[in-house]
């Protein structure tokens, strides 16, 4: 938005006001049309970004990880020494430490495969 001081006479300057928003308009349709400086999106910045997603999403496993611990482990205190309420906790417990095995494994191929990439380029 271009704001201007003005005459008591608008009319006057309404010729030179016009050509200013043009002149304006045309810089504005050139920014879009190359795009703003610096702001090309690099091969390395996709890769990145494709990392940081794949971090996020292993540590939201991780944190279910964490919540199925802590599930399993209020199961079995309330157990009350219910044989077949220990024995499914033990069993959730075992599978959630399976969940984290696969998760940790899945973050050692991520990072080796991404490495080996970045260090290609």
């Amino acid at each position: 938005m271009v704001v201007m001081a003005t005459e008591e006479n608008p009319e006057e300057n309404a010729e030179e006001n016009f050509d200013l928003n043009e002149n304006v308009n045309a810089q504005l349709d050139q920014i879009k049309e190359i795009g703003l400086p610096g702001r090309e999106k690099s091969e390395d910045e996709i890769l990145e970004v494709v990392t940081d997603v794949i971090k996020m999403l292993l540590g939201l496993l991780g944190l279910i990880f964490l919540i199925i611990i802590i599930y399993a482990g209020f199961r079995w205190m309330t157990a009350g020494g219910n044989e077949e309420g220990i024995g499914k906790a033990k069993k959730l417990i075992g599978n959630a430490l399976i969940g984290i095995l696969i998760i940790f494994f899945a973050y050692a191929i991520t990072a080796f495969v991404f490495g080996v990439l970045v260090k290609s380029r």
